[in-house]
């Protein structure tokens, strides 16, 4: 990463990592309210995962095929885009702590990590991620799980269909209404990502 950040550095081009998960529409509005200060200071996010992908002898054959022969399958598969989007919604790690677990013998790799981040802030997440059971979702893939946060002001929650619910204390709870629609993958996040690169490069403006 260092060799390639002195080339971009070097060169008269745009250089930019693509990470796309951190473009899906609901983070992005968790950004805007974690920004306005909606919540207040933020204390604790919280993600429940449940992708119901990683059971049965033919577990990955029909689509990722790779993913049996990972040995490292969830943390260095689907974890670590949770990790950059923790970094991007609340700033950079100070500590984190695993327990994975595998339980399907066709699969080399976790199918499972329980993971504990606390942010240099003081904000602590909690991922709570499994791949072998299975959620309510028509899609677990939307959205990948469900989410809460909660802060000095109230709390939200977020449902696998991307649907958002915010609490503010002493008030009744009501709906966070933003545009997400089952276009692409995850909310078009691929499309966004790609969207802000070529805008930026043709306003010179920073990614």
């Amino acid at each position: 990463m260092l060799e390639l950040a002195s080339l971009a550095k070097e060169s008269s081009g745009r250089f930019m990592v693509h990470e796309n998960w951190c473009w899906q529409p609901w983070y992005r509005e968790l950004k805007r309210l974690i920004t306005e200060g909606t919540l207040g200071e933020i204390y604790h996010f919280t993600i429940q995962t449940r992708l119901g992908d990683g059971w049965g002898e033919d577990a990955y054959l029909a689509r990722q095929s790779f993913f049996r022969e990972y040995p490292r399958l969830f943390i260095f598969e689907t974890g670590v885009h949770f990790l950059d989007t923790f970094r991007f919604l609340f700033g950079e790690v100070k500590s984190i702590y695993a327990r994975t677990a595998q339980r399907n013998p066709v699969i080399k790799g976790e199918y499972s990590a329980r993971i504990i981040c606390e942010m240099e802030n003081g904000i602590t997440i909690v991922l709570d991620a499994n791949r072998y059971n299975e959620c309510e979702a028509g899609d677990p893939r939307y959205t990948f799980g469900q989410y809460s946060i909660e802060g000095s002001k109230g709390h939200l929650e977020m449902n696998e269909e991307g649907n958002m619910r915010l609490k503010l204390l002493g008030e009744p709870s009501r709906e966070d209404a933003y545009h997400h629609e089952k276009c692409q993958f995850a909310g078009d996040c691929v499309h966004a990502l790609q969207q802000h690169f070529v805008t930026s490069a043709q306003n010179n403006t920073p990614f």
